[in-house]
């Protein structure tokens, strides 16, 4: 089941930000998404392609060429961050059949398809068959068991993500 993607564009992104503490939604919108709207950082040999939700709150592919040639691959992650905190997230994503994955903690479930790119085979296509929260926690105070904020990524967002070849991003 593959959304068809605005004209013009390269995704569309629905969400929803809670305070966990305060039971208090922070943020909410949507937006068609544009190659402009995803900022790639390199670390190491991983690729983390972020999009800025609400001037505050990022979310983020974290994907490394080559990761998911086979399908019997680990898998990959999604995070979130909030700009104005030391804070981190990491939801894993186990590849269960070619195509589709289920979050490893909490429901959650995608498919995806990938694509051969200058740097080898990396995540193109990836659609939200359920909604994915994902757990972001402050870095800054105590550990605690729940997070500060959650991320709801809302079922039927769909983008197709690009890659960085040259200095320049680009869809394939």
């Amino acid at each position: 089941m593959m959304n068809k993607i605005p004209p013009n564009s390269i995704g569309f992104l629905q969400w929803a930000i809670y305070d966990t503490a305060a039971k208090a939604l922070l943020s909410s919108g949507e937006k068609t998404l544009q190659i402009s709207d995803i900022k790639i950082k390199v670390v190491e040999d991983l690729f983390d392609k972020q999009i800025n939700l609400d001037g505050r709150f990022t979310f983020s592919l974290t994907d490394a060429a080559d990761i998911l040639e086979t399908p019997d691959s680990d898998g990959f992650g999604l995070s979130g961050r909030h700009a104005d905190y030391e804070s981190f997230a990491w939801e894993w994503f186990e590849v269960d059949n070619f195509g589709h994955a289920n979050k490893l903690q909490e429901s959650g479930e995608l498919c995806f398809d990938t694509k051969h790119t200058p740097n080898g085979r990396e995540i193109h296509r990836m659609e939200f068959l359920t909604d994915v929260s994902i757990r972001i926690s402050r870095m800054d105070v105590s550990v605690s068991t729940e997070p500060a904020w959650r991320m709801n990524i809302v079922k039927g967002s769909v983008i197709c993500w690009p890659t960085l070849f040259e200095g320049e991003l680009q869809c394939f």
